[in-house]
């Protein structure tokens, strides 16, 4: 082997191993939502591509619909909702997607139910909420069911709402379930991590933006304080979970000034850790999903120096050398030989191989773009003898989860 080749085979399989255990994240800039910049859109995602829909452009309520596919780094339009819509709730239920609540093209609150269909792009009307007209309202969908809570009925100032409501998809009804305790709010951030829902922050009937964080456990309707966001209270952050773990990025404070900050929450610990800050132009009401493990947001206003809006977009790349022990409980163990590949190609083992199923191996840059994917086979090779040089995640994905990750060096 060339001496050049072999420093840099010891200089990439050296910085492998130390940083073996080392967790980090990088914002990776994505092609730009095509439309206006916008704020308090709805999104969902749907059959591995995320939806952004209408919106708030600093003039009125949009219908626009955009859906984003994350293996191009495309946009691609599709049919509008029935009405202009800001500033609501929506959910990923049984295939389709629902757009709940919010202000109208007039600045009117509605309870109004949508429901897209993207196998027809097509919307339907629903059964709408049987309850106060709202914005502002939180909310998260787990199984077969939507769940929408709180909200502003009011001006800016209120008052708000502290209700709970459960929409069953199926069956196209809803039923009024606990609420979270204590003081209403509006403009809270809400995701779902291993079953459980989670709703933190917003604006206070104090009109103080709170850190709180309170988690659900739909098994029971019941609420369980946890430990708040570090920083400031927010209002209208971005919400982006992992498989076991959630990141909370930007919002805006009681000054009225953008906050770029960003922590990641680890449920098991119950604790927060800080991250890389968001680097896009607002995040502010902006709009974020979560595919596959794959988490993306942007967009978003400003207030200051004066209003503005933006269509940037980012992926939050995580990087590590696998987060198993971090995001999967080290429940399984994905070996990749060699760690440095010269020439060839390399085996991908797994301990519970046999009985992952019909799982498929992907391979990954650093910037998260999937480079290949196949089936997998417990020992599979794969030749790599294409890639570039440089370090390539893996993961074993079943059914839409990771089960497992790790990585190698391609030198050349």
């Amino acid at each position: 082997m060339p001496r050049s080749l072999l420093l840099l085979v010891l200089s990439l399989a050296l910085n492998l191993h130390t940083n073996s255990n080392a967790q980090d994240f990088d914002w990776v800039p994505r092609a730009s939502y095509p439309g206006t910049g916008r704020m308090g859109a709805f999104t969902f995602v749907l059959d591995g591509k995320g939806y952004v829909a209408g919106g708030y452009n600093g003039s009125s309520a949009v219908a626009e619909l955009w859906c984003y596919d994350p293996l191009t780094d495309t946009w691609s339009q599709r049919a509008s909702l029935p009405s202009a819509r800001r500033h609501g709730t929506s959910w990923t239920l049984n295939g389709r997607g629902y757009v709940v609540c919010g202000f109208g093209p007039t600045n009117q609150k509605t309870n109004t139910v949508l429901e897209y269909d993207p196998r027809t792009n097509t919307w339907a009307t629903k059964t709408p909420l049987p309850a106060d007209a709202r914005y502002g309202s939180h909310g998260f969908a787990i199984g077969q069911y939507g769940y929408l809570g709180g909200g502003n009925i009011g001006s800016a100032t209120g008052p708000f709402l502290s209700d709970m409501w459960r929409y069953n998809s199926l069956s196209d009804t809803w039923s009024a379930i606990p609420g979270i305790p204590g003081a209403e709010r509006y403009g809270a951030t809400s995701w779902v991590i291993d079953g459980k829902g989670y709703v933190q922050g917003g604006c206070l009937p104090s009109m103080s933006f709170t850190t709180q964080l309170w988690e659900f456990d739909p098994a029971d309707w019941s609420w369980t304080s946890k430990t708040p966001r570090p920083g400031d209270g927010l209002s209208y952050t971005m919400a982006m979970s992992f498989l076991y773990s959630a990141v909370v990025a930007c919002g805006k404070d009681d000054a009225d000034y953008n906050n770029f900050q960003a922590f990641h929450y680890h449920p098991a610990a119950n604790q927060w850790t800080a991250i890389p800050n968001y680097p896009g132009e607002s995040g502010w009401g902006g709009a974020s999903f979560t595919i596959g493990d794959r988490v993306f947001g942007g967009l978003g206003a400003r207030i200051i120096p004066q209003w503005q809006y933006f269509n940037d977009f980012w992926e939050l790349v995580k990087i590590d050398d696998v987060g198993v022990d971090e995001e999967f409980g080290n429940r399984s163990a994905l070996r990749v030989h060699p760690s440095v590949c010269a020439e060839g190609g390399v085996h991908i083992f797994h301990e519970h191989g046999p009985q992952v199923g019909e799982a498929v191996v992907e391979l990954v840059d650093a910037s998260g773009r999937v480079l290949m994917r196949t089936p997998f086979v417990d020992g599979r090779y794969i030749d790599v003898s294409s890639l570039a040089a440089g370090t390539v995640a893996v993961r074993i994905v079943h059914e839409g989860r990771t089960m497992a990750t790790g990585r190698f060096v391609v030198a050349r």
